[in-house]
């Protein structure tokens, strides 16, 4: 049909199958569009989703460990308080003597520390507005224990997260702030 000039190309019938085929185009073309919106909009559900997951795992499992943690203090309260409420670790031991000669405090400090390096370890997964919050809960127990300060300051085992956490705890706590004050202090 195309460039040719006749009586064909004039007469009615073809102008109405031309229509048809041109209409039939533009609503193919518009659902494309359509599924395409669509399938966008199936795209992001899925991802949401797939991070709302992420996000539930991430506390199902930082709230399984601190579960663990309270376990323990509860049923040993006397470690929380070897740990904690100002208590020092030893000056004439190493982190390994202290390892041996007081195993469980040791061991119950490393634990509580690990806890607060997998909540840095999952920190993407945290939504933003709980990030100094968290923060606050960590170097406010930081600062209550110079035991904690020393294995994280001593060691090889802990991020640089924890690390500066525990710096700032210690500069808090040396310009006389004291531990349970942290949390609505601004360390920044």
């Amino acid at each position: 049909l195309g460039g040719t000039t006749g009586p064909m190309n004039n007469s009615p019938e073809v102008q109405f199958w031309l229509e048809v085929i041109s209409a039939l185009g533009s609503l193919l073309s518009g659902l494309g569009l359509i599924f395409a919106a669509v399938g966008m909009i199936y795209l992001v559900r899925q991802t949401r989703s797939g991070e709302r997951a992420t996000t539930a795992t991430v506390y199902q499992s930082i709230a399984a460990l601190g579960n663990s943690i309270n376990d323990m203090f509860i049923n040993e309260p006397e470690l929380f308080t070897q740990i904690s409420a100002g208590s020092q670790f030893p000056a004439d031991k190493t982190v390994v003597e202290e390892q041996r000669a007081n195993p469980k405090r040791f061991f119950a400090a490393s634990q509580w520390l690990d806890y607060f390096e997998m909540v840095l370890v999952l920190w993407s997964a945290i939504p933003r507005h709980l990030h100094e919050p968290w923060r606050n809960y960590i170097r406010s127990h930081l600062a209550d224990s110079p035991y904690l300060q020393h294995l994280v300051l001593n060691t090889s085992w802990y991020g640089d997260d924890l690390m500066q956490l525990c710096r700032e705890a210690q500069r808090a706590t040396q310009q006389g702030a004291p531990a349970d004050g942290l949390a609505s202090a601004s360390l920044r």
